[in-house]
């Protein structure tokens, strides 16, 4: 008998570009320019291991608040190359949350997802390549108890690299492992959500 072979089906998408050169330059320096002048802090809940967030970070959108036009283009680029990348079709969407995260040594983020968005992702704006990777739960582990799902893994680890961006279904889980390096590991997440029937987009005063 011949040697059979394996069909993968409905494989999850996960977008990473990075980013160098000038363009890089002009994103580090918008990017800095609110880290410099912005407060972090922890959220109570969260328990004192966990990383630290731009103030109010889930009640607004840190990019647009600050006119990030360079870093935003950036991403819209990106964006347009996943959907396009898994034949969705180009349509309207809004950013409706950004902030950035600062993980201190003994650090991390517990298991979470962003379920209530269509995308989630992160770019790095400084990391050792150390200092607590991104890792994804297996969409499958709650059929660990099968022995075919339980022997393809559980969850996979990302890369970790300044100037990297990875976009990712929101809905997927994910964490960050503890910072054990001294480095500071600085991230700007975000999330956006497309238009869709009996879903209006505000997309706001623009001037």
């Amino acid at each position: 008998m011949e040697q059979g072979s394996l069909m993968p089906l409905w494989a999850t998408p996960i977008y990473h570009n990075k980013i160098t050169g000038d363009e890089f330059d002009e994103i580090q320096k918008e990017l800095y320019d609110i880290i410099n002048n912005v407060k972090f802090e922890e959220v109570n809940e969260w328990g004192s291991h966990s990383h630290e967030l731009t103030e109010n970070a889930f009640s607004q959108n840190i990019l647009y608040n600050n006119r990030c036009m360079k870093t935003l283009a950036f991403i819209h680029n990106c964006l347009m190359d996943y959907i396009e990348s898994v034949n969705a079709p180009p349509v309207q969407y809004i950013m409706d949350g950004a902030w950035i995260t600062k993980t201190k040594k003994g650090k991390q983020a517990y298991p979470h997802s962003h379920g209530f968005s269509d995308i989630s992702g992160v770019y790095y704006i400084n990391t050792n390549g150390k200092d607590g990777n991104l890792v994804f739960t297996n969409i499958h582990d709650g059929f660990n108890n099968n022995i075919i799902y339980n022997s393809i893994g559980g969850a996979s680890t990302a890369p970790l690299e300044t100037g990297l961006i990875m976009m990712w279904p929101s809905n997927l889980r994910h964490e960050t492992q503890e910072n054990t390096t001294d480095n500071e590991r600085l991230s700007l997440s975000f999330n956006v959500n497309f238009a869709r029937n009996g879903f209006k987009i505000d997309f706001g005063d623009d001037s």
